[in-house]
């Protein structure tokens, strides 16, 4: 990833910088027990044609979140993460923002490189673009609702489902289902990663529903229990493709997402 596509990222760590990074993840051991799920692409190969790599219309997450071209998309979000909290009854902005903060070592382990941004930074990065997606994925296709009325899909909406579904534009999908485990649930009360057959069948069908409307393939569809699996959208339309998200796949996955 060339430096100008992002201002939060720095592969060059100081020394300082480096030395905290490895003290906290030998402390907390999540850096070390969580998998990359979120890649970058190699810049030996984006540099060609920086255009196909980076979002034009939608950032998600923090490696594209506070580039200065997609400012103009951050009202539509914003009016998306409202839409998904009374839509999904979730607690307060601050509440959902706050559950993150306590998976931040999780989160930044789960993202290829380093992060250059701080604590409340990257949680507010995380609530808004997540509940954002999550709004998404409840409207879209569903036979009641539509999207068209964003900003941010008028002009073209091909290019932001594109954008939505690019290597460095992902949202991991513990953070997704971190946040609906949240769902009619007392403001008082912290659901932490216990089961949840209902939660899970609710976000597993609105991530099977998202790649089946986009994909131009036949899907090999899988149970939504099993969708939730995958690391995250991008990694679930890609294994429905292959055929290789069924049961036993899954079982691998899900004590991943439990610990």
């Amino acid at each position: 990833m060339s430096s100008s596509s992002t201002s939060i990222i720095n592969p060059s760590l100081s020394e300082e910088q480096w030395v905290k990074h490895i003290r906290d993840a030998l402390h907390h051991g999540i850096d070390i027990e969580t998998p990359v799920s979120v890649h970058c692409v190699p810049e030996s190969i984006s540099s060609a044609k920086p255009e196909a790599y980076f979002p034009h219309h939608v950032a998600l997450g923090p490696y594209h979140h506070l580039r200065p071209q997609l400012y103009q998309t951050e009202h539509p979000k914003l009016a998306a993460a409202r839409r998904a909290q009374a839509a999904l009854k979730l607690p307060a902005f601050d509440r959902t923002a706050g559950l993150l903060q306590a998976e931040e070592a999780k989160i930044r382990a789960s993202y290829q490189l380093h992060l250059e941004v701080g604590t409340d930074t990257l949680k507010w990065i995380m609530t808004i673009d997540s509940l954002f997606l999550l709004d998404l994925l409840y409207r879209y296709k569903s036979p009641h609702i539509g999207i068209k009325e964003d900003s941010i899909w008028d002009d073209d909406p091909d290019s932001a489902v594109k954008d939505v579904m690019m290597v460095e534009n992902q949202i991991p999908t513990f953070v997704l289902r971190k946040i609906m485990l949240q769902t009619e649930n007392s403001m008082n009360e912290v659901r932490e990663n216990e089961e949840d057959e209902s939660i899970d069948g609710k976000l597993g069908e609105m991530l099977t529903r998202f790649c089946e409307g986009i994909s131009p393939l036949r899907l090999e569809m899988c149970l939504p229990s099993e969708a939730i699996q995958r690391k995250h959208l991008l990694d679930l339309l890609y294994n429905l493709i292959l055929g290789t998200t069924g049961p036993e796949a899954a079982q691998t996955k899900k004590n991943e997402l439990r610990s």
